[in-house]
């Protein structure tokens, strides 16, 4: 179990501990941020820890991974501006994996410990990292699970509550298991939990004592299934309650250490269509180049599409400006260059602002880009 730290404060309700056992498990390794672990048990000590946003960043890369990139991250000793753009950086990021608006949390929320909004802001991530790891992107393999007659796109519009159910019956049925119908009641004996793990692990689970009640069952899966140290901290409880909620984290992570599916490539068409359907992010381009896109934005310089944004020179010359105010002379700067030569010579100007602030290679490397 994770550990918590002992101090007064408004107490933290099972549900609340379980989501931040989820950030324990999911940081915990992480260098950067491992000594600000264990959390506080109350609600005081845990917004302290999320203040300044930066575990915040890093639930989001653990929900979709590369969203971002943790060189422009202040993660100690930082003042109230060093926050605020973490801030900026984290709410981007956020939107741009998926989180709806009512679901954000305000930099001002965090500033005065807004705790009910940031379990919610929490919740929302976990569940956009749920339906990541359930996406054909991640794992192509979910094209065994399709249905007679079913197509593609049908496929990426399922819940993520209907992908593992279809999953674990795969499993089921190979072992000639009935099928389950939901993911609450009808696990709450573990003898579906029992069943998969066999499958996907036969060396480890090849046999289970079938004397044990209902609790030992529960507790003895949790037990097997600790060495793999998933993101989702369930308890026997919640298993013979069946709660649908914490049974659906669990087999997430399960599903994405292990499917136990036939791999098949993702065609490029079929990619096209889930990351259309995903995110609408299939012509944002790579990951870095989308972290490039959330860093400009968290600094208030507009940018939609990377390379044609860029190409007159405006928004690098606004970037060393925001990073060193009072490096560009504006008034040598033509803001709106309609032809190649003014372009050019913006261009220039933020080669030259640059070799003065920054170390560039020499020559006109932005022509490789550009």
């Amino acid at each position: 179990q994770v550990e918590v730290q002992v101090e007064e404060g408004i107490p933290l309700t099972a549900e609340e501990i379980k989501i931040l056992q989820r950030v324990q498990q999911s940081l915990g390794a992480d260098s950067a941020v491992s000594h600000r672990f264990p959390l506080g048990n109350n609600q005081t000590a845990v917004n302290r820890a999320f203040q300044d946003a930066v575990l915040l960043c890093k639930m989001i890369n653990v929900a979709v991974p590369g969203t971002v990139d943790d060189r422009v991250l202040t993660l100690d000793t930082m003042t109230s501006q060093d926050q605020l753009e973490n801030f900026n950086l984290m709410i981007n990021s956020a939107i741009g994996i998926g989180v709806s608006r009512d679901q954000l949390i305000s930099f001002q929320d965090l500033q005065l410990g807004n705790f009910p909004k940031l379990i919610s802001f929490l919740t929302a991530i976990n569940q956009i990292g749920l339906r990541a790891k359930t996406s054909l992107q991640q794992h192509p393999e979910i094209q065994n699970l399709m249905l007679e007659g079913e197509e593609f796109k049908d496929v990426v519009k399922l819940q993520p509550r209907d992908i593992l159910k279809r999953w674990i019956n795969f499993h089921l049925e190979k072992q000639s298991v009935p099928p389950i119908a939901n993911l609450s009641n009808e696990i709450s004996d573990s003898k579906a939990y029992r069943h998969l793990l066999s499958a996907l692990f036969p060396e480890k689970f090849q046999t289970w004592n079938s004397e044990l009640g209902i609790r030992e069952a529960a507790e003895d899966v949790i037990e097997k299934t600790s060495e793999f140290k998933l993101p989702t901290v369930i308890s026997a409880e919640d298993i013979i309650q069946g709660r649908e909620t914490e049974n659906l984290m669990f087999m997430g992570d399960l599903f994405h250490f292990k499917s136990g599916l036939k791999q098949v490539p993702l065609l490029r068409s079929v990619a096209r269509t889930t990351s259309s359907e995903n995110s609408g992010d299939d012509e944002d381009g790579t990951n870095e180049e989308r972290g490039f896109k959330v860093w400009l934005n968290s600094l208030g310089i507009q940018v939609e599409d990377l390379s044609e944004d860029l190409r007159d020179g405006l928004v690098l010359l606004q970037m060393f400006d925001t990073i060193e105010t009072g490096c560009v002379d504006w008034s040598k700067v033509n803001k709106s260059a309609n032809n190649a030569y003014k372009k050019n010579r913006k261009l220039h100007n933020f080669h030259r602002g640059g070799k003065e602030t920054f170390i560039f290679p020499g020559g006109n490397w932005w022509e490789r880009y550009f």
